[in-house]
């Protein structure tokens, strides 16, 4: 065959294995991502109950990941949010009385939070 052939051939076999290959492999994404969301979510929760049941002066810093997600942490709850091809959403319950002082909202993008124990559980972020 000639080179020309060669490339087409190639190139056919290439275009038709992107083309199969694409949709697994934004499915073994999404499922990455909401197995990490929901393993996120309950560590944030372990850690408030953690500092809940702490000494005043406790400190806890939690390293948030590197992607869009946005955490909601409630009295009774704490809910994570997170963008990928599809969006997911994990909520796990928190032990009573956390003493949570108010409801914290919060757009990780790697930042980290910093979890305080001072007369109730606050956050800073």
């Amino acid at each position: 065959m000639e080179p020309m052939q060669w490339l087409l051939v190639t190139l056919a076999i290439t275009l038709i294995f992107v083309v199969f290959a694409i949709n697994p492999m934004q499915a073994a994404t999404d499922e990455a991502v909401s197995q990490n969301a929901y393993l996120q979510v309950r560590r944030i929760a372990s850690v408030i109950n953690l500092v809940a049941s702490a000494p005043d002066g406790t400190t806890y810093s939690i390293d948030m990941p590197m992607q869009k997600c946005r955490l909601l942490i409630t009295k009774n709850f704490v809910k994570l949010d997170v963008k990928g091809f599809k969006e997911t959403s994990e909520t796990y319950g928190l032990i009573s009385p956390t003493g949570i002082q108010d409801n914290f909202e919060y757009d990780c993008n790697g930042r980290s939070i910093k979890v305080i124990k001072d007369n109730g559980v606050r956050f800073e972020g």
